[in-house]
């Protein structure tokens, strides 16, 4: 039975969780390889398929709404429409998703990384969507997961062994631009609104200081998240262009 309103997320954890069952069943059925795989290779490859799909479809939905709907930009602390609430439903669905993944595979998966990104990530989410807080601030999270893709592709080229490829050069070049673009580079300009409406504007003191509270001290540890990865990322990057020794 499809659900609506509330719970309407709970339709996308279980689209999610389908299209990994399918992806698994496929990967083993197409890849003749698969079965020979190591069991934690197998559910990250199955995972970050279903990653890639959400990464797309949520960068897409944020990007219509950001490039289209003049609206948010002049209601950058409270805002909602059916076009975000979808798209926050979608994220949440996604992100329960894979908690409980990861909880499964347990001894095969788990990141404790991943699971402090989840938990802010859905109650970001679940804070736009209940109350309209902040909606420009989660639009521009929505465009950082273009970033995700290349990332997930990346994983996929490197478990092939095709690091040797010049797709895996593009790829890490193309993971390199748009993570600084859609990751590091809005850092600045978010908590330029968010100090900025804090100073200015008579709104901010509808919003309760619990919800402010932790929507500032989760962006900031989604911001030092970013910042290390994007620095992992050059440190890989770097490596392969020079064969220098990886920087820990």
């Amino acid at each position: 039975m499809y659900l609506e309103g509330d719970y309407q997320f709970l339709n996308y954890t279980f689209i999610f969780s389908l299209l990994y069952m399918v992806s698994f069943q496929l990967l083993g059925k197409c890849w003749t390889k698969f079965d020979k795989l190591d069991k934690a290779v197998q559910i990250e490859f199955a995972s970050r398929i279903v990653s890639a799909v959400h990464a797309g479809v949520v960068c897409l939905r944020g990007a219509h709404v950001f490039f289209t709907d003049e609206n948010i930009f002049n209601n950058k602390l409270m805002y909602t429409s059916e076009t975000l609430s979808l798209t926050y439903h979608i994220a949440l669905g996604y992100f329960i998703y894979d908690f409980f993944l990861i909880l499964y595979y347990y001894n095969e998966i788990f990141d404790f990384v991943f699971m402090i990104h989840h938990i802010v990530s859905v109650t970001g989410c679940y804070i736009s969507l209940k109350y309209g807080y902040f909606a420009l601030l989660l639009v521009v999270r929505c465009l950082s997961e273009l970033s995700t893709v290349f990332v997930n592709t990346g994983w996929m080229l490197l478990n092939l062994k095709m690091t040797n490829s010049k797709l895996y050069y593009l790829n890490g070049l193309f993971l390199f631009v748009s993570f600084c673009l859609v990751r590091i580079y809005p850092i600045v300009p978010h908590w330029n609104i968010y100090f900025y409406e804090y100073t200015t504007m008579d709104l901010w003191n509808n919003i309760p200081t619990l919800w402010k509270a932790i929507f500032g001290g989760f962006s900031g540890a989604l911001d030092v998240l970013n910042v290390y990865w994007f620095y992992r990322i050059g440190s890989m990057i770097h490596q392969a262009v020079y064969g220098s020794k990886k920087i820990d």
